[in-house]
């Protein structure tokens, strides 16, 4: 899921995951869909969306991500 909106790495920690931005390398990155979508397409299968809907963004240097939508079988 992460490499798809476009995060450079990824952690988790005791408040959550964390993903690392490809711009700036900072922690304040993240999808620009709450994770739960993510999640749930992951796992039930359904297309992933793509664009800035689908993207990622970082609070830190603003850097914005635009995949391409992407079909994801069942699990």
């Amino acid at each position: 899921m992460a490499r798809h909106f476009g995060a450079d790495g990824q952690a988790f920690t005791g408040s959550g995951w964390r993903f690392r931005c490809p711009s700036c390398a900072g922690w304040d990155f993240g999808p620009t869909l709450p994770l739960a979508t993510y999640i749930g397409v992951w796992l039930h299968g359904g297309r992933l969306p793509g664009g800035s809907l689908g993207g990622g963004a970082c609070l830190d240097c603003t850097h914005i991500t635009n995949p391409s939508p992407v079909d994801v079988l069942p699990v």
